[in-house]
């Protein structure tokens, strides 16, 4: 389906070095040129039924200058480097023909989010993959696990244990299991944590 419109920054016509380089009259081409490429397929090119658009039948398109004045003002686009032309001598717009591709990757990525649910789709169409909720994490929420697949939690704290058992040096294991002890005296109170006794 043809789109009804394409996207214009006038910030960035206007900021654009090498049509600044133009004269009025090329910068007019150009936007006819545009408008032109916007009806083509493939997108953003001057070609009509796998033919590339001469000079002629540009002049027949815009309605208001000659061939060979239009055929003057697109050497002068080309040479400023406005206009691109490919190796089959088609004229081209590289933002257009750029900013269709990456239109199409999203439109692919929508695709596939929608297996996933209607934001699934919607945040792929953007190029991108739904966000989790603050706290979560960047890059997106992952897909919990259904509760039958998750470890009880008493069974995922002792093997936690146990992993970090296997760590420690074997000393370090006989003083966990065999504490020192000290004996009572008279007035202090027996404490088997390794630290000196206290007073009562």
């Amino acid at each position: 389906m043809k789109r009804p419109a394409f996207q214009f920054y006038p910030g960035d016509w206007r900021n654009d070095l090498a049509l600044r380089k133009c004269s009025l009259a090329a910068r007019g081409m150009w936007i006819e040129i545009m408008c032109i490429a916007h009806e083509c397929e493939p997108y953003g090119t001057l070609r009509h039924n796998g033919e590339p658009l001469q000079a002629d039948d540009i002049a027949g398109l815009v309605g208001m200058c000659s061939p060979r004045e239009a055929k003057t003002l697109i050497d002068e686009l080309v040479r400023k480097g406005v206009a691109k032309v490919d190796a089959d001598g088609v004229i081209y717009s590289k933002r257009m023909v750029r900013d269709e591709e990456i239109r199409n990757a999203r439109a692919e990525g929508g695709k596939a989010g929608g297996e996933h649910g209607a934001k699934g789709a919607e945040q792929g169409a953007k190029g991108g993959r739904p966000t989790g909720p603050k706290g979560v994490g960047k890059g997106g929420s992952e897909t919990p696990l259904p509760t039958a697949e998750k470890p009880p939690l008493l069974l995922h704290l002792l093997l936690r244990l146990q992993e970090k058992n296997k760590r420690r040096p074997a000393s370090a294991l006989r003083r966990w299991r065999d504490p020192p002890t000290f004996p009572s005296r008279s007035g202090l109170i027996g404490c088997t944590c390794g630290r000196p006794n206290v007073p009562r």
